[in-house]
């Protein structure tokens, strides 16, 4: 049971650890700013901090209660700041999002119809 819990926290943690280096990007910085976050060149670095904090302590089990919530504050700023797909207001930028999730869609159900 053990390896199994290590191994769904692993594959759990991994998407914010492939993400944290992105957060030190002066591309990504300059994409928050683009966004309206204000002091992103403070911001951005600092998420990256917090996301990869509470990863490695969900990995390793050490305070885990504490890294989750260190996740979850982290993760509730940046949908609101930079996945705000209700304030868009030009109906064709709004359209983004579902094109690109059409071959994910596409792959899953692909991959449920094979059984």
């Amino acid at each position: 049971m053990g390896l199994v819990a290590l191994a769904g926290r692993a594959l759990f943690v991994l998407v914010f650890l492939i993400s944290v280096p992105h957060h030190f990007n002066s591309g990504v910085i300059g994409y928050a700013a683009s966004h309206g976050l204000p002091f992103a060149g403070f911001f951005v670095p600092a998420s990256g901090v917090i996301a990869l904090v509470g990863a490695l302590s969900v990995l390793v089990g050490w305070r885990a209660r504490i890294g989750a919530s260190l996740l979850v504050l982290f993760l509730v700023p940046v949908t609101i700041v930079m996945h705000n797909f209700w304030a868009v207001a030009d109906p064709a930028a709004r359209q983004m999002h579902p094109r690109r999730s059409a071959p994910r869609r596409l792959l899953w159900r692909r991959a449920v119809e094979s059984g």
